[in-house]
């Protein structure tokens, strides 16, 4: 039952997007650089909480050790995936469009940045869109949610 429900909150959550008009981070314009580009310990792998920070600052170490999104992308190479995917005809799991938009944050190869992994799964840019141009002001004091927005950020 919780996989059923999970399944409803996601459907409602895109189609909330395509009734609102707003374009999915999936569908935005701008170069996704990777999770890679979050792991510093200075930024969001922080081992412990920073009380002074508006985030905890250990979303990719929760994200990489205890979320099932950093583990989406290998699902498709498991044998139960390979099943589904040939009855669907579809090829390889790991490599097939309409497996890889949910299993991983599915951008074309030319809005993919220099340390963009598809292996990575579903990480931070599939729910905040590509950083290409709010990595380098996001942190910038004092925070400016309006700006990052401006900048392509989604509010996640």
């Amino acid at each position: 039952m919780p996989k059923f429900i999970a399944m409803i909150l996601f459907v409602s959550l895109l189609m909330v997007g395509k009734l609102s008009g707003q374009t999915l981070p999936q569908y935005d314009q701008y170069k996704h650089m990777g999770v890679a580009t979050c792991s510093s310990s200075e930024c969001h792998a922080s081992s412990n909480v920073l009380s002074e920070s508006n985030v905890d600052q250990t979303e990719y170490n929760t994200w990489l050790f205890h979320d099932r999104h950093a583990k989406a992308y290998t699902t498709l190479r498991s044998k139960v995936s390979k099943q589904i995917a040939n009855k669907l005809n579809l090829g390889n799991a790991w490599e097939s469009p309409v497996c890889l938009d949910c299993h991983a944050d599915n951008v074309p190869a030319s809005l993919r940045g220099p340390e963009f992994h598809i292996t990575d799964g579903v990480g931070c840019e599939a729910c905040h869109g590509g950083s290409e141009i709010w990595l380098s002001t996001h942190t910038h004091t004092p925070y400016d949610a309006k700006r990052n927005f401006a900048d392509g950020m989604y509010p996640s």
